[in-house]
């Protein structure tokens, strides 16, 4: 993986890494010679959108939303990008910041945070060549950017870290759930709408139907009596991870007065985690199939 990564550095290098790419540019080009993205909204077209406005500052509900608060902050003066102000633009940007607080206030979210953030050209993702300020709140809004970037590196974040020992520490609490026979700690470890896909079967989803999969109430009892299991590979993206790993399991089924004694039956496995709102981190699918006899 760091290989890749320094291949990768050095290709950034060898291409230039503070160019724009050409279709880029193109597209950047075409939108600068006709009006504002946001020339309608400004001139009062659609008011539904408007959230607030003043002489210096319109804010827009994002017709996008990527958070419960969203609003986009946008200054009547189109100026391209902030490489783009000049010493006289001073005064709007220190606007759209005071308008800011005002909403933040309005829609109950100074208190809890927010995040404002204004994109500039390529790498940051800039689309509408206007200046505008996002203002998100209403959730935990998560890394400032993408992390792998520095987490794929040699010194992962600390948050990384600890949310990958999180994980790791899920997983080992499924499978000793299964050798203590607790089914309240087993599914406790997983999301309410969590789907299980068992080997050559339909999946199960959600938490009572996995529970009547697993412990059924026909009278049946399964007892693992080993549950060794290693983690090949583990993932963290944001708010999904997932480990990759393999398992051997020895287990006693009982019904009706008959034994069934199984041994080092061995499986692949798949899990799939997801962050919560309160950062736990829960099993949101568990895959497995079965692997040869050795």
């Amino acid at each position: 993986m760091r290989y890749r990564i320094s291949m990768l550095f050095w290709l950034v290098a060898l291409t230039g890494i503070s160019s724009q790419s050409e279709t880029y540019s193109e597209r950047k080009a075409r939108q600068l010679a006709g009006p504002s993205p946001f020339q309608k909204e400004i001139d009062g077209e659609y008011p539904e959108r408007i959230a607030y406005q003043d002489s210096l500052v319109v804010a827009l509900n994002s017709f996008a939303p990527q958070a419960p608060v969203h609003l986009l902050i946008v200054p009547r003066k189109r100026i391209a990008t902030i490489n783009d102000l000049t010493d006289g633009d001073s005064a709007i940007l220190a606007h759209m910041f005071m308008a800011a607080r005002k909403l933040a206030a309005e829609r109950g979210v100074a208190e809890t945070g927010y995040r404002l953030a204004i994109n500039t050209n390529e790498d940051a993702g800039q689309s509408a060549f206007h200046i505008h300020m996002h203002l998100l709140g209403g959730m935990k809004t998560g890394p400032m950017v993408d992390q792998r970037w520095r987490n794929e590196g040699p010194l992962p974040g600390r948050s990384y870290q600890r949310a990958l020992d999180s994980i790791k520490s899920i997983y080992e609490a499924y499978f000793q759930g299964w050798l203590k026979s607790d089914s309240t700690a087993l599914l406790a470890q997983m999301t309410p709408g969590a789907t299980i896909m068992p080997a050559g079967l339909a999946p199960v989803s959600g938490r009572d139907m996995i529970r009547a999969y697993w412990f059924p109430s026909d009278g049946s009892r399964t007892t693992v009596t080993r549950f060794e299991h290693a983690i090949d590979e583990v993932r963290l993206d944001g708010n999904m991870a997932w480990i990759r790993g393999h398992s051997s399991l020895s287990f006693v089924y009982e019904k009706d007065g008959v034994r069934v004694e199984k041994s080092d039956v061995a499986h692949s496995r798949l899990m799939l985690f997801e962050r919560q709102h309160d950062d736990r981190w829960l099993i949101t699918c568990n895959m497995w199939g079965n692997l040869p006899d050795k």
